[in-house]
């Protein structure tokens, strides 16, 4: 395991290196942000380059977003939870993207025997747990939320997510419940959009978070979403 990580490290960087920075673009918007965005590492990939999803459904919008999203993060508790991430946002917003979940199953339960976690996170019925809500939440403060479905891991997946693909399906399902319970939700199911059959260099190097293509394919998404209103 620890012979790949200079050769990670080295892809990471020479990826880094080789892709446009987007900042000045981003940064020329003008506005108030309307749009806000929670999540895990899905949502911040690349944010330091301004290449994350939503910085990519800002430019599509045409206004900022202000993305709150750390890597790493939680719907279940730790540092930066999901819901404290949404707690500490301050401004009037109209829409909410978020997402969450993934490292719940894969650092709680690894991926396997994750009833309990499930039902944590989100009853089959999706009448309960942290997803429901944060979402019911979001609008009960009279906004939309928009909630970002996790596309398909490929087999080589890395940080163990290669073994999650089962436990995300079933997540994703009960998302749906959730969903199609609140019309007021928007739902962005990404395995519809990047899976490894048909989007390959949608993945960055790790197999896991969007490369500059798969941000640009989210952001379009997003904001496709957002201007239904």
């Amino acid at each position: 395991m620890t012979s790949k990580l200079p050769l990670l490290l080295s892809v990471a960087l020479l990826s880094s290196a080789c892709e446009r920075r987007l900042c000045g673009e981003v940064n020329d918007l003008e506005g108030a942000p309307r749009v806000l965005a929670v999540g895990d590492s899905v949502l911040a990939w690349a944010a330091r380059r301004c290449h994350s999803p939503p910085d990519h459904a800002a430019l599509a919008l045409g206004e900022p977003i202000e993305n709150l999203a750390v890597s790493g993060t939680r719907l279940l508790g730790g540092e930066d939870v999901i819901p404290g991430q949404y707690d500490a946002a301050q401004g009037d917003y109209s829409h909410v993207i978020l997402d969450g979940g993934a490292n719940d199953l894969n650092q709680s339960c690894a991926c396997g025997d994750c009833d309990a976690v499930l039902d944590q996170l989100i009853t089959a019925d999706a009448s309960a747990g942290a997803l429901p809500e944060l979402v019911r939440r979001v609008l009960d403060d009279g906004r939309t939320p928009v909630l970002v479905g996790y596309y398909t891991m490929p087999d080589d997946a890395s940080y163990g997510f290669d073994r999650c693909g089962p436990t995300l399906a079933t997540y994703k399902s009960r998302q749906i419940v959730l969903a199609e319970a609140n019309p007021g939700l928007r739902y962005v199911d990404l395995a519809l959009l990047i899976s490894p059959a048909q989007t390959p260099d949608a993945y960055d190097f790790d197999a896991v978070h969007p490369s500059e293509e798969g941000a640009e394919i989210i952001g379009q998404a997003l904001a496709a979403a957002i201007r239904q209103d």
